[in-house]
């Protein structure tokens, strides 16, 4: 029975750490959170897995947000919204 309870709190460990994943990438947690996050990574290769790829997707996404559009795409895109105003 006790196995059982162990297991229960790593699952709620996991849920709890899955659910402040983003937060934590984006070190938004208070220094007491960031303690149990880390302590539980230490011991759950599962919770550390999705960190990295979450880590890893967010990287690739704010290196996308500073890529510039083509100058003749923001062009279109001027001329389109200045059309849509225009037109209400």
């Amino acid at each position: 029975m006790n196995r059982k309870s162990q297991n229960d709190e790593a699952i709620t460990g996991c849920e709890r750490v899955r659910a402040q994943l983003e937060e934590y990438v984006h070190a938004e947690l208070t220094a007491d959170e960031t303690k149990v996050f880390d302590e539980h990574m230490r011991t759950c290769p599962e919770c550390t897995s999705e960190h990295q790829l979450s880590r890893v997707l967010t990287e690739v996404i704010v290196r996308g947000c500073r890529e510039e559009a083509p100058e003749g795409l923001k062009l279109r895109v001027v001329a389109r919204l200045r059309s849509l105003h225009a037109e209400h």
